[in-house]
């Protein structure tokens, strides 16, 4: 088997709670006019840090179209070669605001997880989906592209499991 990533959402099934718990920490770095927003089923589960440091959580219905693309998305998996010719070892690709090196959320699913911007991941597979030789490679290339652009749009993340 190979790595396998995706967009960070959940089914509707999955308890709402549990995802609450699990994000929540990372979105003390969703500041002022930012927030971090994660899929679950139909709706938007939103994450804000206030100015006081209190993270506050909202859920909306998806916006128009966003279930659509990100289910249209192709998120499969590619050998570890594959990755680490794409980009070095990062585990969670998130919005420039939320960029560490390495995530320190402690109590969160994301703690201690090397992170990129999704801007950087955008650029390190734009090349090599449009110009590689290696036709598997430019495949999950611009997988990945298609992805960035929708969670930067969203202000998503998405999370590669090395």
């Amino acid at each position: 088997m190979g790595v396998t990533w995706g967009v960070v959402a959940y089914p509707e099934n999955h308890d709402r709670d549990e995802l609450i718990s699990a994000w929540k920490e990372l979105g003390r770095y969703a500041t002022d006019d930012y927030e971090l927003n994660i899929v679950h089923g139909t709706d938007v589960v939103s994450f804000h840090a206030e100015e006081t440091g209190e993270v506050t959580v909202a859920a909306t219905t998806a916006w128009p179209g966003l279930l659509t693309r990100l289910n249209g998305l192709s998120c499969g998996d590619g050998s570890y070669d594959q990755f680490e010719q794409l980009f070095d070892g990062y585990e969670l690709f998130v919005p420039y605001y939320v960029h560490d090196p390495k995530i320190v959320a402690p109590g969160s699913v994301a703690d201690g997880l090397r992170s990129a911007s999704i801007d950087d991941l955008y650029g390190s597979v734009g090349w090599t989906a449009k110009n590689s030789e290696d036709l598997d490679l430019a495949r999950l290339a611009g997988e990945l592209r298609a992805a960035a652009l929708l969670a930067d749009e969203y202000r998503m993340m998405i999370r590669v499991n090395f």
